[in-house]
């Protein structure tokens, strides 16, 4: 009995590793009457040598109608998902956890058949919106009920992968307009391939991994129709083995660059930048295509709470505004790139962007990473400024007291630091209020934060001057932490001690005595006379 359950113990185990192995995951609607074609889909896949060689497929069939999201977990440890829809919608719910996976995978492959005949307003519509959010595209669809034999466009940059699929037949699809002549893999019936740096319609189109979505998204193959593998098994097998050797061959598709330049802007600096200080933010452009790219010009826009330093701008920039305006020379291709430092002052604090872009260049069809925007939050600092108060002229040997203060001019609030009052050895120190300490002829007092901007912390300190004349006293604010202003942090006030009053108290008026009264009136008479004479 206990081998028996460690037998089972065991083959479960080997189970759930094979699962977790398993790089290839299929999602499909709930179908129920499609004719085989999701079926026939899964089938193809299922069999194929490249899947069963990455450790063989997920069966999602049925998990895009779930009312309840899909964990994007299940995307983990995969390679390529494979994506069929047709008669039965797509839950709303799943929607977004694709638009992430798609947008911001880029360890993945997309090989999507969302059909065009039916349930488009819930099946292909939304990953086309997916789709034109990371390429900038602008494609919208056509509906045609027909049959069609849908030539490979041999134009195509990535046509050498899929030369032996030619044509892909199918029927009752859309056709997708706006699509770059180098993506577009298949085209309608009939058509010829488009000349080179042009937009052309599609029946299936293909996006590298390093074109989409500014090299953030997933590689991803699409055809607006899932009736190719209605067609025969042998069609099913083949797309299955094209599509899969595209995906993952080092010579595939998914491998393969942009052949037309590929711009891309970004803005780097402090995420946390402190008010009242300079910042510095840099314009990068880089060209990540295949292709030498011609001169532009690239904008950084800053917020109006962010005043920019026009004197310091590089000789390419100009400010107009809270743009600057940069120009671009040509830029190598793969490896070309320029960057533009640009020095602005945060004024006030709250979460804003600082933007980037760069203007399209022709030929450029991946213009979703032209533009980009990077999260600032200017903070306030503390400004701690001390200062000491009291008599200007204080006796000798009397006793005055003087306030010691601290106060925040900043638009922080400061939390700890020290201010320290160094009295000259004219002075000598009375005893201290709590929180304040004595070391020779400096005191120290520690700030008990918060201290607020405009609030004051104040200590009273009692001086006694032991000598006439002037003195000066020292204030000093040190270990405020987060402050950036420390000119301030400095004060000298000056006194004048002056000696004390003598003994006995008032100082009495010299008077004459009786007998000099007497004299004195004596003469008054003849200095009379002798004017009058």
């Amino acid at each position: 009995m206990l081998r028996k359950f460690l037998f089972l113990l065991a083959s479960g185990l080997l189970a759930c590793q094979a699962a977790l192995a398993q790089q290839v995951l299929f999602l499909s609607t709930n179908e129920t009457a499609d004719s085989g074609l999701t079926n026939n889909a899964y089938s193809a896949f299922a069999a194929n040598s490249v899947v069963t060689a990455l450790g063989g497929i997920v069966d999602g069939r049925g998990w895009l109608s779930n009312t309840t999201a899909l964990d994007p977990a299940i995307f983990n440890g995969k390679k390529v998902v494979v994506l069929t829809t047709t008669y039965v919608q797509m839950n709303p719910a799943q929607v977004p956890v694709l638009r992430d996976a798609i947008l911001n995978r880029p360890d993945l492959t997309f090989v999507m058949f969302p059909d065009g005949c039916c349930q488009t307003a819930t099946n292909l519509t939304p990953i086309i919106n997916i789709l034109n959010e990371g390429t900038g595209w602008g494609m919208s669809g056509t509906n045609y009920s027909s049959l069609i034999s849908s030539p490979l466009n041999t134009n195509s940059l990535y046509a050498s992968s899929f030369t032996p699929l030619n044509p892909m037949l199918g029927g009752y699809y859309q056709l997708l307009s706006n699509v770059p002549s180098d993506n577009a893999l298949y085209l309608g019936q009939g058509a010829a391939p488009p000349a080179a740096g042009t937009r052309t319609n599609a029946y299936g189109f293909f996006v590298p991994q390093q074109g989409f979505n500014g090299g953030q998204g997933a590689c991803v193959f699409l055809t607006a129709d899932i009736s190719p593998f209605a067609i025969s098994t042998t069609q099913s097998n083949s797309i299955a083995d094209v599509f899969m050797n595209a995906a993952t061959s080092p010579n595939g598709a998914c491998a393969q660059s942009t052949r037309e330049p590929d711009l891309v802007a970004s803005v780097t600096g402090p995420a946390a930048p402190t008010i009242g200080s300079p910042a510095t933010y840099t314009l990068t452009v880089a060209n990540e295509g295949a292709t030498n790219s011609p001169a532009t010009t690239a904008t950084m826009t800053v917020p109006a709470g962010m005043s920019i330093d026009t004197a310091s701008l590089p000789a390419a920039c100009t400010a107009a505004g809270q743009v600057v305006t940069c120009n671009v020379g040509a830029l190598a291709a793969t490896t070309g790139t320029v960057s533009f430092p640009i020095n602005v002052t945060p004024t006030q604090p709250g979460a804003v962007n600082v933007s980037a872009s760069v203007t399209t260049v022709a030929g450029e069809t991946s213009t979703a990473n032209n533009s980009t925007t990077m999260a600032v939050a200017p903070a306030g600092a503390p400004d701690l400024v001390p200062s000491v108060s009291g008599p200007a002229s204080p006796v000798v040997g009397t006793p005055s007291t003087y306030t010691l203060s601290v106060t925040n001019q900043g638009n922080l609030a400061g939390n700890d630091g020290n201010v320290t009052l160094t009295v000259p050895t004219g002075m000598t120190v009375g005893p201290l209020p709590p929180g304040c300490a004595q070391a020779g002829q400096t005191i120290t007092c520690t700030v008990t934060g918060p201290l607020n901007p405009t609030a004051t912390q104040s200590w009273p300190i009692t001086l006694t001057p032991t000598q006439a004349g002037p003195l000066a006293l020292q204030t000093d604010v040190t270990g405020v932490t987060g402050e950036t202003n420390t000119a301030n942090n400095t004060q000298t006030t000056n006194v004048t001690a002056v000696a004390a009053p003598a003994a006995g108290g008032v100082t009495a008026v010299p008077t004459l005595d009786l007998w000099a009264l007497l004299a004195l009136s004596g003469l008054l008479p003849l200095v009379a006379r002798r004017r009058r004479g």
